[in-house]
């Protein structure tokens, strides 16, 4: 997991620039698009280790993940392709 999942420190600045919340969904989309190739079509997708392993490298809480993921990935696709 840390092989796939962890940070760089463009992706940390990049995610500084969102809120406590967007930071974790966009650099977990970065991520996830990173390994897989595309984005993910659900929050299941993303195995919760690999979410709480991000979560932990941001030191941003977990909760309300499932709930913002859709509207960030709507949001952050194409910022992720920047």
């Amino acid at each position: 997991m840390v092989e796939f999942w962890t940070l760089t420190g463009v992706e940390r600045q990049l995610s500084d620039q969102r809120t406590q919340r967007g930071r974790l969904g966009l650099a977990v989309l970065l991520k996830f698009f990173q390994f897989e190739g595309r984005f993910p079509d659900y929050h299941k997708a993303v195995p919760l280790p690999a979410v709480d392993y991000v979560a932990e490298q941001l030191d941003v809480p977990v909760r309300g993940y499932p709930e913002t993921f859709f509207v960030l990935l709507q949001r952050d696709q194409a910022a992720s392709l920047r």
